[in-house]
């Protein structure tokens, strides 16, 4: 009863949500279930899971300690990167499990979606190859997503703003998640299947996994390739991540470098990552749902922690129960 008073008193406000933590689950279950699907050898799977579970038991031991406000900053935001590298880990090995379950390729699908959007893709891709200056840009931030990704833990710990931190964790497990999943039932060799690279001089498609590759995951040979590159394409996880540090960053100082920095990386996508553009758009769609879900769970979640510890104080102070109950009812639907 003691360590459940603390956690619900506690004045530390630290990033790893509740909901971030069924995440986690949700994540394990994908990979399980995939890699169960794709006959992959169980012994392969899971090296990240006690990365993952050091993150949430740090962060319960944090709720439970009586750590003060003033030392949040620097836990925040090493639980935070700890998380994220961790997640991209898990991520990373769990599309490659769902790949394996080789679906359908719908190559067809895309390319069908770029013409309805009167894409000429191979025009477009000629177009930036003849400019190696710009071939470079787009390339150059194409390569910056490592980065961007955690520059909001930085951001947002050192300024006190854990609510929307929390809100960035789970929209980008989220849009990792959904990410995967629609990868996995929707399958693509993207263009780089098609690509003549001896027409091309300053565009090199150094972000698409090769055909050799694609095939030899889908055929369950080796599930963790090494030198693997981006095996996702519809959709595009760089669009997801960007756009997402982009709305989360939007008050801050920096959206107009990041604005500048992702019209180059949305581009990259094209010349580097060898994304279909329908890719792109369904990437960013993607982004602003996982946002949108995120916020609501957190925030729902932050009154539901709320009204917990008004309960406890509550019944502390012997107030009669028939009052608590009026109180979080009113709170919870306010």
């Amino acid at each position: 009863m003691r360590l459940a008073d603390n956690l619900l008193k506690s004045d530390v406000d630290l990033p790893i949500s509740y909901t971030l933590a069924g995440l986690v689950i949700a994540f394990g279950v994908v990979e399980f279930v995939s890699a169960y699907l794709s006959s992959m050898h169980f012994h392969q799977a899971f090296p990240e899971l006690p990365f993952l579970f050091a993150a949430l038991a740090l962060d319960f031991v944090s709720r439970i300690s009586g750590w003060k406000r003033a030392a949040q900053t620097i836990p925040a935001i090493a639980y935070s990167l700890f998380f994220l590298v961790s997640i991209v880990v898990f991520g990373v090995r769990t599309s490659n499990y769902t790949q394996a379950a080789a679906f359908p390729l719908q190559d067809h699908l895309f390319e069908s979606m770029d013409a309805t959007l009167g894409i000429d893709w191979f025009g477009l891709a000629h177009a930036v190859d003849q400019y190696p200056a710009l071939a470079t840009f787009t390339r150059s931030c194409y390569y910056t997503l490592s980065f961007q990704v955690m520059l909001p833990a930085f951001v947002l710990a050192i300024t006190g703003n854990i609510e929307e931190l929390r809100i960035y964790l789970v929209a980008f497990t989220l849009g990792l998640l959904a990410t995967i999943i629609i990868a996995m039932i929707l399958p693509a060799a993207s263009h780089i299947a098609y690509v003549d690279m001896s027409t091309f001089h300053n565009v090199q498609f150094s972000g698409a996994t090769s055909v050799t590759q694609l095939l030899s995951i889908r055929s369950g040979i080796d599930p963790i390739l090494s030198g693997q590159k981006g095996l996702l394409s519809f959709p595009s996880f760089h669009t997801v991540a960007a756009i997402l540090v982009m709305v989360t960053l939007r008050r801050t100082l920096l959206l107009p470098a990041l604005l500048l920095v992702n019209v180059g990386l949305l581009a990259g996508c094209v010349t580097e990552g060898a994304h279909y553009v329908s890719d792109i758009v369904s990437g960013a769609v993607l982004a602003v749902i996982a946002y949108v879900i995120a916020r609501k769970l957190i925030r729902f979640e932050s009154r539901a922690r709320k009204n917990l510890c008004f309960g406890a104080q509550v019944i502390e102070a012997g107030y009669p129960p028939s009052d608590l109950t009026r109180s979080s009812t009113y709170s919870l639907i306010r």
